[in-house]
């Protein structure tokens, strides 16, 4: 995608989300929620102000070919498309449409405002009662449309549900914003420095050429690790994504992703122990929940001691009628007030390792993602400096 594409596409966001302020705005007097609509152009405006600024600091020359992802802008423009024609529709549904029925008598106020009275009073004598002629006044009921009525409620409802996936979706792009302008631009500004040094011949000769060599493969490695957690995030809290749940022996499942870690947890000299019973049937997307289960893992030797254990259990409980899964280590433990904002796209979270591995605190969140497309639960529990357990439920097989 070239620079000028992004361009227009940032400016025609803009556009519609200056449009969506403005018929809000004129909306504002006419619906009964105003506290809702005043937020929602308070979100959106928001977004205005976040892209306005990307599109100030837009640096790029054109015609310059663009690997920036798109799918923030494309979000905004169709979020602000829908959300302008539900304000429309308020619009239409609230304004006043001036009859021209003849036969219906129009009532106007007479100006009295104006009208000169006598000082004296006017006597006339009456010689004989007049007869005033009482007519029974016709009072015509209107009764509400409630095709009309029925269309706003489901017109108010339809305009929450969207209010608070803009929300979600506003924490989503300022938790990719920070992610990329500081996880993965980072290590790239490293990889670009010892590039530079490379091409300028400021080396010593093949053995720090090689440590060079070394350096921008770590920093590469880790930041495409980055990427492929972001992309994994964004897809698994998309709604397009449909799971494909089968019958599967998670035993199996567990012990296969165990075996994966084996180099990892051997570095460290940690042991990875399986408590599982055999030929454990369970029901769900299983590609599914071996991500899940590789960033519990990978989570647990990362915030591991050496020579300590990190133990993947599994039990059936009764009550829920679930099976549980439990990935537990004796490591750093989370702080307090860590933990409470632990599942939250708001808040930063990542945390160094026991040896200094860096991470991007995406993995709790997809595993959340992916636990609620399955319609279960995950939680987690923690001691600071003691240990850490994370659990999940699946659904048994009948």
């Amino acid at each position: 995608m070239t620079a000028e594409v992004y361009k227009i596409l940032i400016i025609v966001t803009l556009l519609m989300q200056s449009l969506c302020i403005i018929a809000g705005l004129r909306l504002v007097d006419k619906v009964e929620n105003r506290s809702m609509l005043i937020f929602i152009l308070l979100g959106v405006g928001i977004i205005f102000l976040i892209q306005l600024i990307d599109l100030f600091s837009f640096d790029y020359p054109d015609g310059a070919i663009l690997d920036t992802p798109i799918y923030f802008e494309i979000i905004s423009l169709i979020s602000s498309i829908v959300l302008l024609w539900i304000i429309l529709l308020f619009n239409a549904q609230t304004r006043v449409i001036p009859t021209n029925d003849k036969s219906k008598p129009r009532i106007e106020r007479e100006d009295y405002s104006k009208t000169k009275f006598a000082r004296e009073p006017v006597v006339q004598p009456i010689t004989k009662p007049a007869a005033i002629p009482i007519e029974k006044a016709q009072f015509e009921r209107k009764e509400p449309d409630k095709k009309e009525s029925k269309d706003v409620d489901t017109a108010q409802k339809n305009l929450r549900e969207f209010a608070a996936q803009l929300e979600k979706v506003t924490a989503q792009k300022d938790k990719l914003v920070s992610l990329i302008s500081h996880d993965l631009r980072t290590p790239l500004n490293s990889v670009f420095g010892f590039c530079q040094l490379l091409k300028e011949g400021e080396y010593k000769g093949k053995k720090e050429v090689k440590k060079f060599a070394e350096n921008i493969y770590d920093l590469s490695k880790i930041q495409l690790n980055a990427l492929n957690k972001i992309l994994d995030w964004t897809r698994y809290e998309s709604k397009d994504i449909q799971i494909n749940p089968t019958q599967f022996d998670v035993t199996s499942t567990i012990n296969f992703v165990a075996k994966s870690f084996a180099n990892a947890a051997q570095k460290k000299n940690i042991t990875i122990k399986v408590s599982s019973e055999r030929n454990l049937i369970v029901f769900g997307d299983e590609f599914m929940i071996i991500e899940v289960l590789k960033n519990l893992l990978e989570n647990a030797i990362k915030y591991s001691s050496e020579k300590s254990t990190v133990e993947i259990i599994t039990h059936y409980h009764p009550k829920l009628n679930k099976l549980v899964l439990l990935v537990c280590d004796s490591g750093i433990g989370i702080k307090k007030d860590v933990l409470m904002n632990l599942l939250s796209t708001s808040s930063k979270t990542s945390t160094r390792g026991t040896k200094g591995e860096k991470g991007i605190g995406l993995g709790l969140l997809i595993c959340k993602a992916i636990i609620d497309k399955h319609g279960e639960h995950l939680w987690i529990a923690s001691e600071e400096g003691k240990w850490t357990r994370v659990y999940f439920t699946l659904k048994p097989s009948v």
